[in-house]
């Protein structure tokens, strides 16, 4: 699963702007608009510390973004290397 096509979709569902969610959550408003962008994973995916804020407010259970981030690490490292094998 793709954490920025998620936190999209969650943002949509919620009828949320990101500057919505980033006066919600204190964070900068550049920050939020890049987490919905599909090059933006690896920034959210190392921000932890922001989980429990965002979660709180795309009322989401706590620790999923945490296992969002982790199964799109795997898949993303799983397709690094394959490009490996022979």
């Amino acid at each position: 699963m793709d954490l920025a096509l998620f936190t999209r979709n969650r943002l949509k569902q919620l009828r949320l702007r990101p500057r919505n969610l980033a006066r919600a959550t204190r964070m900068t408003e550049s920050y939020i608009v890049r987490l919905p962008k599909p090059n933006s994973g690896q920034t959210a995916a190392t921000r932890t510390d922001m989980h429990d804020q965002l979660e709180r407010v795309l009322k989401l259970p706590q620790g999923h973004l945490a296992k969002l981030t982790a199964l799109q690490r795997r898949d993303s490292t799983r397709k690094h290397f394959r490009g490996f094998s022979t």
